[in-house]
């Protein structure tokens, strides 16, 4: 049976894509089997971040019914994904089907929720087994994420941790307080790095882009965390840095 995890936020913005895509190939160098699933049907990221705009089958048709395996597409960085549809009219599809779904995979399934707690959010989180929160470091994404971690509990879902975005500035909440705060254990600081930024432009993830980088190195070690195995940084990482492999944005069905 595959692990569910979903990969939530409390508001918009807090980079939850972009740690679900890098979260989900650091597990794949590791060695574990990962797809990574569009669950914002409203407003569809996973595909527009990695440049992949239009999709013979998304998660929409495997609700209704279709085979997963005809929605799994491959993108050039090697990570897998589901998409979600652009189309607005493919929005009002239910979650029901997809826990017997993805219950029939291996590995892990890291599902890039929508933020907030509306209805779809709370109907997709039924189907997950755990929930990693994704936070910045500032009072409104810290006070959402308290909320949202409360609501997970009460859905008797387990919480693995919070990972705090964007770390490192000024005048930002401190780990140890976020702790104590949201009641859930800190799992990773991803550190503010302009090489995310530019792995946006690029259409791939950052660990693709630049995998020494300090960002791609903070995901590595988020992923270890997970698998309970030692992680050790790579020596010389600003000068692997230069030879990394710039990745084209491209997919193909699998």
């Amino acid at each position: 049976m595959a692990k569910i995890i979903g990969i939530v936020s409390g508001k918009g913005g807090v980079g939850k894509t972009t740690t679900a895509l890098n979260l989900g190939l650091a597990l794949q160098e590791l060695g574990e089997q990962v797809i990574v699933v569009d669950g914002d049907i409203k407003n569809p990221n996973v595909g527009l971040y990695l440049g992949l705009y239009k999709f013979k089958n998304t998660i929409q048709n495997v609700m209704r019914g279709a085979d997963i395996k005809d929605a799994q597409y491959l993108h050039a960085s090697g990570i897998r994904i589901i998409p979600a549809s652009l189309s607005i009219d493919e929005a009002g599809v239910g979650f029901s089907r997809l826990k017997e779904v993805f219950n029939e995979m291996e590995g892990y399934v890291l599902i890039d929720f929508a933020p907030g707690l509306g209805r779809d959010v709370l109907s997709l989180l039924e189907i997950c087994d755990q929930a990693i929160v994704v936070t910045n470091p500032n009072i409104p994404s810290i006070t959402s994420t308290m909320r949202f971690i409360s609501i997970i509990k009460e859905m008797n879902k387990e919480v693995l941790g919070v990972i705090i975005n964007r770390s490192g500035k000024a005048y930002e909440i401190k780990r140890e307080d976020i702790e104590i705060i949201c009641d859930a254990p800190i799992i990773g600081e991803i550190p503010e790095d302009e090489n995310v930024r530019k792995s946006a432009m690029m259409k791939t993830p950052v660990l693709s882009y630049k995998p020494y980088s300090k960002a791609a190195i903070k995901f590595k070690e988020v992923a270890a965390r997970l698998l309970d195995i030692n992680y050790e940084p790579p020596s010389f990482s600003s000068i692997r840095n230069i030879f990394s492999y710039f990745s084209k944005a491209e997919a193909t069905v699998i």
